[in-house]
């Protein structure tokens, strides 16, 4: 009887959206993650801490664009679908129109930007077919998934992701199998491919299954503003993910951009619980702050355990793990092990800072974070100008530690006077 009894609860928490979208997302998660690491031990041993420091110093600025790329339409699809689905072709082309007219600008923007900023000895056109990776077929992939989320198809949306882990791992493979002396061109090549065909392939399944896009031109109206503020606040997030390996490799020397970069590549592993519960949770911030912060926060407040203790524990173990990096990467990633104990309580900060974040965008206070996300990522600048040339690779760890920090406090400092000026007023009626 006990058994069948637990087996009829565990039967009804499944089926729980909640529960189970999030189920989905870990499966996802925890597949991808394993493709993610293989990728990356084959990337890094194939070319070199040199080489592979200069690929990331360039994707990570590219990541910084990224978010501009659409103006936020990605996420006002959620917004909007998640509380009325018939708006979805509406939404959808008008995504689909702002991330390729934005996306075109901002490749050949970047691309004479980064030219400017990265060492003269890097080929341009391995440059620019970077940026039409990340700033274009990569866009295109991104807000796939999103339109998957906001009509509730989470497990598919987690299929998608899969298939570009998948495409890059495969990538990956013949970089360092097919080619006996493999290069930063032909990875570039391989990573420009892989993420072609998972965007294109990705849409098709939208029309396929979803529903074909209206092709409108957006108008400039409030939700261009709202898409600005969201593209401002993830453009901010990936400044303070990302900057420092571009000054790293402007400011220091590829290797140490190489040794740090693998030590953040380690760190981004740790994210897997949290992306599957953000990914699983996100609409639903939306729809529980339609009744304020107070809606959103209760909400936020449910998810508060979990996300802690998930936090806490992924701290530790990056701690305890570090020294396994050089027998994965080789004897010349021997320093990353130093730096992944430096960056260790990233991932705790992040999920705390990601409750308090979503609590503000579900309830309409997306201005209001972009705010507090811009001014953390002007002081991982200052710090990393300060730092860099000091303390190379360290002084990004001291940068990366305080910005997260100050924008922890932040966070949770702007969430307890809104919710304290909405439920006042209650009180005192």
């Amino acid at each position: 009887m006990k058994f069948q009894s637990a087996k009829a609860r565990i039967t009804q928490i499944s089926r729980k959206g909640i529960v189970r979208d999030t189920l989905w997302m870990m499966v996802s998660q925890g597949l991808g993650l394993g493709m993610q690491l293989t990728s990356f031990v084959f990337i890094a041993r194939a070319l070199g801490v040199q080489d592979y420091g200069l690929f990331i110093g360039i994707t990570a600025f590219a990541a910084i664009l990224v978010p501009f790329v659409g103006v936020g339409s990605g996420e006002i699809l959620v917004k909007q679908v998640a509380r009325d689905r018939s708006l979805f072709d509406r939404y959808w082309g008008e995504t689909l129109f702002t991330v390729l007219a934005s996306g075109a600008l901002l490749v050949g923007i970047s691309f004479f930007t980064i030219n400017a900023i990265i060492p003269s000895r890097t080929s341009p056109l391995l440059i620019f077919l970077i940026l039409l990776s990340d700033l274009f077929f990569l866009k295109l992939w991104e807000v796939s998934v999103r339109a998957f989320m906001c009509v509730d198809l989470v497990g598919l949306a987690a299929k998608v992701k899969l298939f570009l882990n998948f495409n890059k791992l495969i990538a990956a493979a013949v970089l360092l199998f097919c080619f006996k002396d493999p290069s930063i061109g032909t990875w570039t090549v391989l990573y420009l491919s892989a993420t072609a065909i998972a965007a294109i392939g990705s849409l098709l399944l939208i029309a396929k299954l979803i529903a074909p896009p209206q092709l409108i031109i957006p108008k400039l109206d409030s939700e261009i503003i709202q898409g600005v503020y969201f593209s401002i606040g993830l453009s901010a997030d990936s400044i303070n993910a990302g900057i420092d390996k571009t000054m790293l490799a402007s400011l220091s020397t590829a290797e140490a951009t190489g040794l740090y970069a693998a030590a953040y590549r380690c760190i981004d592993a740790g994210y897997l619980g949290l992306q599957a519960i953000s990914g699983a949770a996100y609409a639903k911030f939306f729809q529980q702050g339609a009744k304020g912060i107070k809606g959103s926060l209760g909400f936020a407040k449910r998810l508060f355990p979990v996300v802690s203790a998930y936090g806490a524990i992924v701290c530790v173990g990056f701690f305890l793990c570090a020294p396994v990096i050089p027998r994965l990467l080789g004897a010349e990633y021997a320093n990353s092990v130093e730096a992944v104990r430096w960056l260790a309580p990233v991932p705790l900060l992040m999920c705390l800072q990601y409750l308090a974040a979503d609590t503000l965008t579900g309830s309409g206070f997306q201005g209001i974070r972009s705010i507090v996300q811009v001014s953390s990522a002007l002081l991982n600048v200052a710090l990393n100008f300060w730092l860099i040339p000091l303390y190379a690779w360290k002084g990004s760890a001291w940068a990366t530690l305080a910005s997260e920090t100050m924008r922890l406090v932040s966070l949770c400092l702007v969430v307890a006077y809104l919710y304290y000026q909405q439920v006042k007023p209650a009180q005192d009626a």
